[in-house]
């Protein structure tokens, strides 16, 4: 945690080679350079499927558009597919999206759909086709690739 608050990245540079969690579990930022312009790019904290980063990747995005006068900052959420449909914080967040002071132009999510939420088949999962049937209820446009 004082790593942290010092600005410094959650893991010593010394233990990035031996780290023995999911990579996707710890927040990092980098720099990276597309055409020319750097971009910040910065993961959250994602504690597997639980999805309690959606709130707070929204939260995040919505300080650097307020406080820091970031116009241009896009929220990408990445899901699994048992996950966006069975946890009640992806409802949540969606919600709060909608809320007129806490709005940040919008969400892109990304959903994995491997069709297996652990040992749970997409059948008993859900009542819906499609593990993105959630996002119909705010109007939101889905786009399925299969690939």
């Amino acid at each position: 945690m004082f790593r942290k608050i010092s600005g410094k990245t959650d893991t010593p540079k010394e233990l990035h080679t031996v780290i023995d969690d999911a990579t996707s579990h710890i927040a990092q930022s980098i720099v990276k350079n597309y055409n020319g312009k750097n971009v910040k790019v910065t993961m959250v904290h994602n504690p597997s499927h639980l999805e309690a980063q959606n709130p707070v990747s929204m939260g995040k995005a919505k300080s650097k558009q307020h406080y820091h006068g970031q116009d241009k900052v896009l929220n990408i959420q990445v899901h699994g597919d048992a996950a966006i449909c069975a946890q009640g914080i992806v409802y949540e967040s969606f919600v709060l999206g909608k809320v007129p002071k806490f709005n940040i132009d919008g969400t892109i999510h990304l959903i994995t759909n491997n069709q297996l939420g652990y040992t749970t088949r997409p059948i008993d999962s859900r009542g819906s086709k499609y593990c993105s049937d959630i996002c119909k209820a705010f109007d939101t446009p889905i786009i399925h690739i299969n690939s």
